[in-house]
């Protein structure tokens, strides 16, 4: 049975026992909604037409003009792990085989994937703050205990 289930006498982690991640509510409330939003963390260097035009081949660029707004599998797109696969292959000699592997871009999705994945009650867990409410949310609710590392800056930056 999968970590985060209950098994072998373990207590697993129910998703109805989580707080609410009050960044995430946040930014569901105000980020499309207000006129100035000074707290984004991503950027929009480029426009989508600009980067295709940079950076893709051809090949690429049609599988993105015909690429379907549905939602893929689970796992994520296809040509996309195999993709990714190759030039973790290629550039950091890695051996991987993008049909085995998962595809996931959104912080909290993964944060909350690898948490129940990997933390059980009992464990210690060390995470970055100020960081992600759900790098210790998540810990914590699982029945973690939670030490958050505050870096410092010193004269060398």
């Amino acid at each position: 049975a999968a970590r985060g289930a209950q098994s072998a006498g373990k207590q697993g982690l129910a998703m109805g026992q989580l707080p609410a991640f009050a960044l995430e509510r946040y930014f569901a409330k105000h980020e499309f909604a207000a006129r100035h939003l000074l707290c984004c963390s991503d950027t929009e260097p480029l426009r989508l037409r600009e980067a295709l035009e940079e950076y893709a081949d051809r090949e690429s660029e049609a599988l993105f003009w015909n690429l379907s707004l549905a939602y893929t599998e689970c796992k994520g797109y296809g040509p996309l792990l195999r993709e990714l696969a190759s030039m973790y292959n290629s550039e950091g000699g890695c051996e991987l085989d993008g049909d085995r592997h998962v595809q996931e871009v959104a912080p909290q999705e993964g944060i909350l994937l690898g948490m129940l994945a990997l933390v059980e009650s009992g464990d210690r867990v060390v995470t970055t703050a100020p960081g992600y409410q759900s790098l210790h949310g998540v810990a914590a609710s699982a029945g973690a205990e939670v030490a958050l590392w505050r870096p410092i800056e010193d004269e060398a930056g």
